[in-house]
């Protein structure tokens, strides 16, 4: 009876050895599931930001680029203006030179 007792507690220890080891591989293999997908989050909060940093490059070089074919108008638009106001200015010399030349020749 002593002996059964015996093996029964043999047993028992045995159940619960195997158990604990069965629940540490558990534990194991859920550290190492979490591990990869924290691994795999950052990998991709590592894509979003490298995309978004990209967006932000390609926003600043289209308002950069829009901002200096603005320039470029205006300053074309300055040229023909200055142009306009010197052709009209020579073109007021010339009536001028003429009225005086005829005003000459009538007198």
């Amino acid at each position: 009876m002593k002996k059964s007792y015996i093996k029964l507690g043999v047993l028992g220890l045995s159940l619960l050895l195997l158990a604990g080891c069965t629940n540490n591989s558990n534990n194991k293999s859920r550290a190492s599931s979490h591990k990869a997908k924290s691994e795999r989050l950052a990998k991709e909060a590592s894509k979003e930001k490298a995309i978004s940093k990209r967006k932000a490059s390609e926003s600043k070089m289209k308002a950069e680029s829009k901002s200096r074919a603005k320039a470029e108008n205006e300053t074309k638009k300055a040229s023909q203006q200055s142009q306009i106001a010197s052709q009209q200015a020579t073109y007021s010399s010339s009536q001028q030179n003429y009225s005086q030349a005829s005003n000459s020749t009538a007198i």
